[in-house]
């Protein structure tokens, strides 16, 4: 798992390395829980690179920040004295931002990600020789960005937005199976790189991408409006509890009322509306009815006698020449032989690529975005929880 910006990760101040671990141990603990025959063993490893601009000591948590060299030193001398606290925290974690958006900087952070990679894999398999398992990379908000810039660099180094050097491209020596990207702003910074789409497009050094957002999350960003036009809604994450939040289907049963208690206000007041006509003119209306009733009996009883005698026509016209085709075959057809039969197109193999995935190739067809189910308390208020939406990814 590769973290954001900023040395914390969540709201109570804790570093990538203390929210991996609570990360890992709650997914143990619904494995245990939702899966009790079996074992599951499932590990979960964080990847820092802030160290790559910063220094080792920038790892986890603020706490280290006394220690930093570098870049930390000279932001310091450079910030004005007013407001330190919120200067502090611009540099620890907007800046971060600012820098990634630097070539140089952005070439730094992928390969010390890449470097991690593949150190802690190595490490992994010489601890644990008979793993035969995959590996899948997860990042969180510009963790992931920093996880996709990498993956579509492997290979040549050619991406469809941008060119890039092949020896300015950090390699991985594996193929990751999956590459998890939690309240991620990959598509915001497609757009802002002039990449308008992505269909046909498949990261070279990934299977599948998941794109997984909070709907509150003022930093997530949809890809599906890249890979197809008529874009559905983000797929509903079950909870862990097997149904939907109590505030949803509550919303949901009011949807399904509403629907019939509207046809028939509709009904109501077309009954009022009708109802200061007097009793001739409704009389008047009920024997036209009748009398044009009667003339549309007439004529369809008429033009039934016309279609009746039409169809039986044309049945005596296909059965005389059903006949003469099939006496036709039998002669044409050798002894012995299994009658000839025309082929059903649909039977007939098409060539691959010949038909468009649905969501193109970068999940394999298959859907891209996932939305989680917001808390009750958080559809209260939508900017009072948008903070706290964008870092509820670790718990």
């Amino acid at each position: 798992m590769v973290p954001g910006i900023g040395p914390t990760c969540d709201l109570r101040c804790r570093g990538p390395i203390a929210c991996v671990n609570a990360f890992r141990q709650t997914s143990l603990s619904l494995l245990a829980s939702h899966f009790p025959p079996y074992t599951p063993r499932l590990q979960v490893l964080p990847i820092t690179w802030r160290w790559a601009l910063r220094g080792r000591d920038c790892v986890d948590g603020p706490e280290s920040q006394a220690e930093t060299s570098g870049l930390d030193d000279r932001l310091r001398r450079l910030s004005l004295p007013s407001v330190p606290r919120l200067r502090s925290f611009a540099n620890d974690t907007l800046l971060d931002v600012l820098l990634y958006g630097s070539l140089p900087s952005r070439h730094a952070i992928q390969a010390a990600v890449a470097q991690e990679l593949c150190a802690l894999r190595k490490r992994f398999l010489k601890r644990n020789p008979g793993f035969t398992g995959g590996v899948s990379v997860a990042g969180h908000s510009l963790g992931s960005l920093i996880l996709f810039d990498l993956l579509a660099g492997q290979g040549d180094g050619q991406t469809p937005w941008v060119v890039q050097d092949p020896h300015s491209v950090s390699q991985l020596d594996f193929t990751p199976c999956h590459l998890f990207a939690l309240g991620s702003p990959i598509a915001a910074y497609l757009a802002a790189r002039g990449q308008d789409t992505l269909c046909g497009y498949q990261l070279s050094g990934c299977a599948q991408v998941f794109n997984i957002f909070h709907p509150l999350d003022p930093v997530a960003y949809r890809l599906e409006p890249l890979l197809v036009n008529d874009v559905p809604p983000p797929v509903l994450l079950p909870h862990h509890r097997g149904r939907e939040r109590l505030h949803r289907e509550v919303r949901a049963a009011i949807l399904r009322l509403s629907v019939p208690l509207r046809a028939a206000w509709k009904a109501l007041q077309h009954q009022l509306a009708g109802g200061g006509e007097t009793a001739e003119e409704v009389t008047q209306k009920k024997e036209g009815g009748a009398m044009e009733g009667q003339h549309q009996d007439v004529g369809e009883h008429q033009r039934e006698s016309v279609k009746k005698s039409d169809k039986e026509s044309e049945e005596t016209a296909t059965g005389m020449h059903a006949k003469e085709s099939a006496a036709k075959g039998e002669s044409d057809q050798e002894p012995g032989l299994a009658p000839k039969t025309n082929s059903d197109s649909s039977d007939v193999e098409k060539p691959d690529g010949a038909e468009a995935a649905p969501m193109g190739r970068l999940n394999g067809g298959r859907r891209v975005d996932f939305v989680l189910q917001e808390a009750p308390i958080e559809s209260v208020n939508e900017y009072l929880f948008a903070l706290q939406s964008h870092l509820c990814y670790w718990y």
